[in-house]
């Protein structure tokens, strides 16, 4: 044997990456791809001269029979040694690393750039197990050394194909058409709505919550998200821009290049955009495709700008870096499995950067190798430290990260550890809550909190802080801080740029916009809000009865109003609960329209006063123009305030409460006098005044969360005694109602109809195909008949799929989450609700008031006495039927005891819903578009053709009716999405008093204006469309048309037709040539038994039968090659095992 035969496997093993690659080089003359025993597999050996120059130069220096004479060697001894050997090899060799034990040290990954990944995943084994295989034998995970080791080993297939790798690059002066990809409105075909049906006139919201919503583009300008827009604001001026996305679906970060001239929009929706604008132009400069799956978290320029990192939010989470000029992926990984609020690169060295959010920090690290960037991360250890939620971090100068926790200290990261935790003197927080900024400003470090303080620290002592135990906590007090306000959640920073400037703005998740002046000498500015808004959700708005303003109340507790016209914010109010309903009083209350009443989240209800501030001395400035005095403070509720109304007349009050209450008042000069409360048995969505027949001041209608409607006579102040309790125990409905789902019966029509469709359609198919043959050979009676057969047999199969249904019914009511009356019939109302019943709505009629206890229990018993007759009588269809009938019945009668036990009816704890009789919907209607999403709120034009309605997803959608009111009479709609998809759920929609103006608010905060196109100048350009649609041609059959977009082209077509054509003719000729051999084989077959019939004397022998001797000799040679090819295959192993051996047993 050579010396290269008899070389040791640690020699094979362990040589050099470099030696190999040079080797392999020189003899094989392609690319080198290293292997090991692991790696032999049939996939990868295509062919004999690649299988030789990928075993190596042990394989080559061993010639085919010595391989030969070891393989058999070893077949000879494998029944004895076989078990023996595997089992003592296996203890020895070294082992390679698997995918779960790659995972399982998931505080270092490397990851390589996307244009390499197809060759590591070739490679992929290969470089694990010789990489294993230097670790000291039985070392099979990872070690503690090993993470803190930043090593990539590059395969000789990736340096080829890095090579080899084409480079895209973009025409620098190359922009897009933002007219033609911008997202506009989805309008119903061929209905000839106008686009600008509603344009956005302005917008007065913010969403304070979203992190790191402000970014500077000059000394005066910045930029925010709000909805489907990036908004330019220049505080100035006063004047805004807006850019709306591309993808219409939602925003998730965005960005600004540090040298100002461009803005990335990272969007939301399936396969979402990142899309860079040019600033000032705003031009869409470059658009960056398949960075995530559904949702960007988070998205950062590099400190020169060349490069943009990405974060994906659920499912996938990936990290992706751009070369955004040329629209490529240079790396991408994923950075963790729950939510990540941000990433950052550091701003002094190269190519690190740091991911953060739930319970997580991650530190990454870009390296320069032959086939490019690779990059690696190390998830962070909080070690003895308890678990926290990052927010806010900084990339110090040296390499460490400080971040903020949860409790308020900060935490120094060094590599992947807590070095140490700095808090304040006698263990107090830096911040109180958490800390959600840091910033790193010419030598010092600068904290942000929730708690409303900005602090300073002294930068040498935090980078070199130290505590005898790792993560111990060491006391720091900061260099200068600055309460911005009380009531303050800072969340951002940005600094104004200019010499020698200590200007900041900064986002308030309270709902401000500040402007700071940070030198903390004795000759700073004072805070100085520029905008307010409301920092949470907008729960409800209202218009002026007689003017162009409007009214909010928030979540946050606030109330504000707005003048529309000249785009400002008149004045605002802050209460210390949170606000959920708001009514402008009507002229019949207040002519002067000053008057508002507001609900809370406490079950107060107040009455506010609105006018200007009667500041009369000229020498004295008034702080504000108007002011918003409180009339009247009640608290009729003990829970949130859902809704409220006025009667037609004026004189009467009512207010419906999540405590499922309520509440009735007499209005007396715009104050309201409680008359008392009644039980309605569930959270109240709505009150609405219904007229009533007994009295002038009307019924109240109550809808209830749990699909239940009452109606409540409103009492007389003098009717009732108020002596003990506002109880009104008297005071009984007079009507109700309780909804039974039909949403099973509506998708099985649907389903139904597209079957018949269907069937109609194959069946015309199968006729046209019957009447082409009949053409070429007529039918027979007997052929007809049985083709009519077939043909009632499939439509009997049909109709018995379609009449094979029961309806279902949602294991929990669905939950109301909007109603209103029927203005056509005050018995009737339109209801619609969220869960299983979403997307559609249900029109309903009153019926009869709720039924006592005993009646209730009474309808249950007749109710499942009902079911049980109906067991019993499909027990009595399958008597004796066959053997098993009689098991059947007594199978059945035992679920009828089991089932109805009329016992349990009699102890059933009734809910209120239970004394309600459940009914069908007299009607429904759905939104074609929006069928799967909840609607949250409607209202209709004063003329009644006009819909608008608000959805759960942030659209808004204008739906056009053939008859006023009537909302079974859908015809065009109009839709777009305005606010956010996830966050932007539409709370109310308004109009103003003479519908000139639309507005719009919504969960996050956003709060629309919009243009709103008069019903007159909407018809004329209908007409205009309808008159530019020529007239359709008369013509006998419609033609078909081209729906699918993969349908061939005339000459594909064309040229498939040949293919078949010849193809055909290939089937031919094969059956033809199947045909002759058959029946060669079968003269063949008689003449050999004819020969065995003859004499023996005179008989022909075998081998005169083989007439081409050469054949035979060829299929043993082709069997020999391939029996030999799988000798060469093994020959690798099997020297391999028989070294293991030798070395086994001369140890």
């Amino acid at each position: 044997m050579s010396q290269e035969a008899s070389e040791t496997e640690e020699d094979m093993e362990v040589r050099s990456e470099s030696n190999v690659a040079n080797e392999t080089t020189e003899q094989s003359g392609s690319f080198p791809i290293r292997q090991t025993a692991d790696d032999q597999t049939a996939d990868s050996l295509t062919t004999e001269q690649t299988d030789e120059q990928l075993t190596g130069d042990h394989e080559q220096s061993g010639s085919e029979e010595q391989y030969n004479n070891n393989a058999n060697e070893e077949e000879e001894h494998k029944e004895e040694d076989n078990a023996r050997n595997e089992e003592l090899v296996d203890s020895n060799m070294p082992k390679a690393a698997s995918d779960k034990e790659v995972e399982s040290a998931p505080e270092e990954d490397t990851v390589i750039s996307e244009s390499d990944s197809k060759v590591v995943n070739d490679v992929e084994k290969t470089d694990n197990t010789e990489l294993d295989s230097k670790k000291p034998t039985g070392e099979s995970e990872v070690g503690e050394a090993d993470q803190d080791q930043d090593v990539y080993s590059e395969s000789d297939a990736e340096v080829f194909r890095a090579e080899l790798k084409p480079k895209r690059v973009v025409d620098p002066e190359f922009t897009y058409n933002l007219e033609e990809l911008v997202s506009k409105p989805t309008i119903s075909e061929d209905s000839g709505i106008p686009e600008k049906l509603l344009t956005l006139y302005h917008s007065f919201g913010f969403d304070a919550l979203r992190r790191e919503n402000l970014q500077l583009l000059e000394p005066d300008t910045i930029c925010y998200l709000a909805g489907n827009y990036l908004e330019i604001l220049n505080l100035k001026t006063e004047q805004k821009k807006y850019v709306r996305t591309i993808g219409g679906v939602g925003v998730g970060a965005f960005s600004v290049h540090p040298k100002k001239t461009e803005i990335a929009i990272a969007e939301k929706d399936v396969n979402p955009l990142v899309c860079i604008y040019r600033y000032p132009s705003m031009e869409l400069y470059r658009i960056l495709s398949e960075g995530t799956q559904k949702e960007y978290a988070a998205c950062q320029f590099s400190p020169d700008g060349e490069m943009i990192a990405t974060v994906g939010s659920d499912p996938d989470y990936m990290l992706t870096l751009w070369e955004w000029r040329n629209e490529q992926i240079v790396l991408r990984a994923k950075a963790f499995s729950q939510d990540i609020y941000r990433v950052s690169w550091s701003a002094d060295l190269a190519g690190v950067l740091t991911t953060a959010g739930a319970g997580h920090v991650r530190f990454w690290k870009m390296a320069n190798t032959f086939t490019g960037l690779k990059l690696q991360g190390k998830l962070g250890k909080f070690g003895k430290t308890e678990l926290s939620d990052i927010e806010g971090f900084v990339i110090l100068p040296d390499g460490k990260v400080l971040t903020g926790c949860s409790w308020g200290n900060l935490l120094v990261w060094d590599g992947d550890l807590i070095k140490v935790q700095i808090s304040r003197k006698n263990k107090r927080p830096c911040h109180t809550g958490l800390i959600m900024h840091i910033v790193m400003d010419e030598g010092e470090l600068m904290t942000v909190g929730q708690d409303g303080w900005i602090r300073t620290w002294d930068f040498e002592t935090v980078d070199t802080a130290e505590c005898l135990e790792e993560g111990g906590i060491f006391e720091l007090e900061p260099m200068n801080e600055l309460q911005v306000s009380p009531q303050a959640k800072l969340n951002y920073l940005v600094k104004v740029q200019g010499e020698e400037s200590t200007l900041w703005y900064a986002q308030d998740a309270d709902g401000a916009l500040w402007k700071l002046d940070l030198s903390f000498s004795h000759t700073s500015l004072a805070p100085e809000p520029l905008k307010r808004f409301h920092s949470d959700a907008i729960r409800d708005c209202v218009t002026s009865p007689f003017a162009y303003t409007a009214a909010t109340i928030g979540q946050d507790g606030r109330v504000f109003i707005h003048d529309l016209v000249n785009k400002t914010s008149i004045l605002r109010r802050r209460f210390p609960a949170a606000g959920t309903k708001l009514i402008w009083s009507p002229p019949q209350v207040d002519p002067k329209g000053k008057t508002l009443v507001a609900g809370f989240e406490d079950g107060v209800v107040r009455v506010l006063q609105f006018g200007e501030n009667p500041e009369t001395d000229p020498t004295r400035k008034a702080k504000h123009f108007a002011l918003l005095d409180l009339g009247q403070s009640l608290k009729p509720h003990v829970k949130a305030v859902n809704s409220m109304a006025y009667n037609e007349a004026g004189t009467h009050f009512v207010t419906g409460s999540e405590d499922a209450t309520i509440f009735f008042f007499t209005v007396h000069s715009k104050m309201l006098i409680p008359i008392g409360f009644v039980e309605v048995g569930g959270p109240v969505v709505k009150v609405q005044w219904t007229p009533s027949t007994t009295t002038s001041r009307g019924d109240v209608i109550v809808f209830l969360r749990q699909g239940c409607v009452l109606t409540i006579p409103c009492p007389s102040l003098d009717e009732v005694d108020q002596t003990k309790s506002f109880a009104l125990l008297n005071i009984q409905p007079t009507g109700g109602y309780r909804l039974l789902s039909i949403k099973s019966k509506l998708l099985h029509e649907e389903q139904s109809a597209e079957k018949l469709q269907r069937y109609e359609f194959e069946k015309k198919t199968r006729q046209e195909l019957r009447a082409a043959r009949a053409e070429r050979e007529p039918e027979t009676e007997e052929d007809a008949q049985r083709l009519d057969d077939e043909e009632e047999l499939i439509r009997q199969g049909v109709m018995s799929e379609i009449a094979d249904w029961t309806p279902s019914y949602p294991a929990q009511p669905s939950p109301m989450i909007y109603a209103s009356l029927d203005p056509l019939d005050p018995k009737q109302f339109w209801l619609a609700f969220d869960d299983y019943d979403t997307g559609y709505l249900y029109k309903c009629k009153l019926g009869n008031p709720p039924i006592s206890d005993e009646e209730v229990k009474l309808a249950m018993k007749r109710k499942k006495e009902e079911k049980a007759a109906l067991f019993r009588a499909a027990a009595t269809k399958h008597d004796l039927d066959d053997s098993g009938s009689t098991n059947q019945k007594e199978d059945v009668e035992t679920e009828d005891t089991n089932e109805f036990d009329l016992h349990e009816v009699e102890s059933k704890e009734l809910e209120f819903a239970d004394h309600l009789e459940e009914a069908e919907p007299v009607a429904s209607a759905k939104f074609y578009k929006n069928d799967e999403t909840t609607i949250t709120y409607w209202i209709f034009s004063s003329s009644g053709y006009r819909l608008f309605a608000g959805l759960k997803d942030g659209c808004i959608r204008v739906q056009l009716l053939e008859r006023p009111f009537d909302m079974t009479s859908f015809k065009g709609f109009w839709l777009l999405r305005m606010h956010d998809n996830k966050r932007g759920a539409v709370t109310r929609i308004t109009l103003t008093h003479d519908e000139k103006f639309l507005i719009s608010v919504s969960q996050d905060g956003t709060f629309f204006v919009y243009d709103l196109m008069s019903e007159e100048l909407q018809n004329t350009e209908m007409k205009e469309y309808r008159a530019r649609i020529p007239s359709a041609y008369e013509t006998t059959l419609p033609a078909d048309d081209i729906v699918d977009p993969k349908a061939r082209s005339i000459e594909q077509a064309k040229q498939k037709a040949e293919y078949d054509r010849l193809m055909n003719l290939v089937e031919l000729k094969k059956a033809e040539t199947r045909k002759k051999l058959t029946e060669l084989r079968l003269r063949f077959k008689h003449l050999k038994e004819q020969n065995e019939k003859l004499p023996e004397r005179i008989r022909l022998g075998k081998e005169e039968f083989d007439l081409v001797p050469q054949i035979r000799a060829d299929l043993l040679k082709e069997r020999t090659a391939k029996i030999d090819l799988v000798y060469r295959e093994t020959a690798w192993m099997s020297e391999k095992y028989r070294l293991a051996l030798e070395k086994l047993e001369n140890a």
